[in-house]
């Protein structure tokens, strides 16, 4: 596996959970049964700094060999921002209901979430846990990172698919 695809596959990455943060930060957390981002420019700097590791990613595509210091640098930020993830996965299973209203759940938040199947839990355990690899496996120049980000962001497709259409979370 070559820096270069390493490199491609991050920016897809980062591309497309930017996006979301960045144009529609109130309608991406309704979509999940969150409390809308207060102030929204918490969710939108989140965005642009996604955005920017994508851009960067890029950039280091095009000349691994001379960028390879961004990837690494990169991949020290983006272990910082998936850490964020997993330390809100282990909380969020942990911390209980305190923990839920801190970020701002509703009572109906909280109750879709609890009543969420096993698999569910297990496509965001993969979604959350397989960022923080991913990242980890890039750091390393480990040919595993491209499969591992991919059912990372499939499983963040799934969990998309699942508040929309199957089960739609509680707004509020």
């Amino acid at each position: 596996m070559s820096l270069r695809t390493l490199a491609l596959v991050s920016g897809v990455y980062d591309l497309l959970l930017g996006l979301p943060m960045l144009l529609a930060a109130p309608q991406v957390a309704r979509l999940f049964g969150a409390p809308e981002p207060m102030p929204v420019v918490n969710a939108w700097l989140n965005g642009v700094f996604a955005l920017s590791l994508a851009g960067g990613y890029f950039w280091a595509a095009r000349d691994t060999g001379a960028r390879r210091g961004y990837v690494w640098a990169a991949g020290v930020f983006g272990l910082i921002w998936n850490g964020y993830g997993a330390y809100d996965y282990f909380m969020s299973k942990t911390g209980g209901e305190a923990y839920l209203r801190s970020v701002g759940m509703t009572d109906a938040a909280i109750a879709h979430l609890n009543a969420m199947p096993f698999w569910m839990t297990a496509v965001w355990a993969t979604g959350v846990w397989g960022a923080v690899l991913g990242t980890v496996l890039l750091l390393l120049r480990n040919k595993l990172a491209v499969p591992v980000f991919i059912a990372s962001l499939a499983a963040f497709v799934i969990s998309v698919v699942y508040s929309v259409l199957i089960e739609p979370a509680p707004h509020g």
